[in-house]
């Protein structure tokens, strides 16, 4: 194929779906890419269908960008279908893939794949009409068709057809953060594929986190510690009905209150604080930052007879914020120390001693 110049004349069509298929570059494959032309010039001649620039988008933009000469190469193809076939198959060949990216990839073609499985298929048919009805395949059962479909498309991707499955599920179904995540390799497949079996709440929470910059691995972990928690909270009852409101004769000034789980509010209102509080009190809140909305609207702060004030103190763990604490109060309890919110980087039993410096000599009830 004869190469010519791209000139400023030359249309180039950047069709949306074409460059869907080509994998993104990380910065650090661009700016060497970039440095590699500006110093060698363009080598590699640009692939267009008719107007439609099918590959080398990446260098087409860097030599724009600067200046550069580049050239062009045409193809033809029958059908729009054969040109996106032709696309998957340049990606899978030259660039370096994860298992993940592969999948994305030829999911992306998944209906160019069948249409042109079809046009075969109708070929061979008609090749002779005599020996239409001789050759057509028996009827599969539709689950043989598609798990023989999955197999087909996982060896195109160069992958199992249960990992074509899986990552498919994935695609479909996971939190878009989760997804980006698994397509850079920052989670295993098997970890973004555990997310998609989770409850609703359980995925939105992750993907909120990992946004954040939290590890997969780390909130799973959490997730499964809290879930824990809630439940010895729930099977927890009947030491919860021993401890009824009528047995609070003493009314405390200063209540600490440590949420180590996620808001369970059935079980934090049979605790009954406000039972337990005195008409003029103090009540500390502890809890990690991502269970504030849950604090809030759950009303609980507001059920117990409490007002919101402010955030007393933040704790920090590897100068990120780890848990926070919040400080309501009911009447008017004496606060021997207002300026808040402190910073701090004190562990749990020193919590005690951070409030004691807010209410004074009070005795402080500490509740869990």
């Amino acid at each position: 194929m004869e190469a010519e110049i791209i000139t400023e004349d030359t249309k180039v069509v950047i069709d949306p779906e074409i460059q869907a298929l080509i994998p993104l570059l990380t910065e650090y494959e661009f700016n060497n890419l970039q440095n590699s032309i500006i110093a060698e010039g363009c080598r590699d001649a640009l692939v267009f269908w008719g107007d439609i620039l099918i590959d080398g988008h990446n260098r087409y933009n860097i030599c724009s960008s600067n200046k550069i000469e580049c050239k062009k190469i045409s193809m033809n193809f029958d059908s729009r279908d054969e040109a996106l076939l032709w696309v998957m198959r340049n990606q899978l060949s030259r660039r370096n893939l994860s298992d993940f990216q592969r999948v994305e990839l030829v999911r992306k073609c998944e209906a160019s794949v069948k249409a042109q499985a079809k046009k075969r298929q109708l070929a061979g048919l008609t090749q002779n009409d005599d020996t239409v009805v001789e050759n057509f395949p028996q009827r599969e059962d539709e689950k043989q068709i598609g798990k023989k479909s999955r197999d087909e498309l996982g060896a195109m991707a160069g992958v199992s057809g249960k990992t074509y499955e899986t990552i498919t599920k994935i695609l479909d179904t996971a939190p878009e953060p989760v997804v980006d995540a698994a397509r850079k390799n920052k989670i295993s497949v098997n970890a973004a594929y555990r997310v998609t079996k989770m409850p609703q709440k359980q995925q939105s929470e992750i993907a909120e986190r990992i946004t954040q910059g939290e590890q997969l691995k780390t909130i799973i972990t959490d997730i499964k510690q809290r879930d824990k928690a809630n439940q010895n909270i729930e099977n927890s009852q009947d030491n919860v009905e021993q401890d009824s409101p009528e047995n609070y004769s003493e009314k405390h000034k200063v209540i600490s209150l440590n949420l180590s789980s996620e808001i369970n509010r059935k079980a934090l209102m049979k605790l009954h604080i406000e039972k337990r509080a005195d008409d003029d009190c103090a009540l500390f809140i502890w809890s990690q930052y991502h269970m504030l909305s849950d604090i809030f609207k759950s009303n609980l702060i507001e059920d117990w007879g409490f007002k919101y004030q402010t955030i007393a103190f933040v704790l920090t763990e590897s100068d990120k914020t780890s848990e926070l604490c919040i400080l309501a109060t009911r009447g008017n309890p004496i606060l021997t120390d207002t300026s808040l919110p402190k910073i701090t980087n004190v562990s749990g039993n020193e919590f005690v001693e951070l409030i004691k410096e807010v209410v004074g000599d009070n005795p402080v009830c500490e509740l869990s």
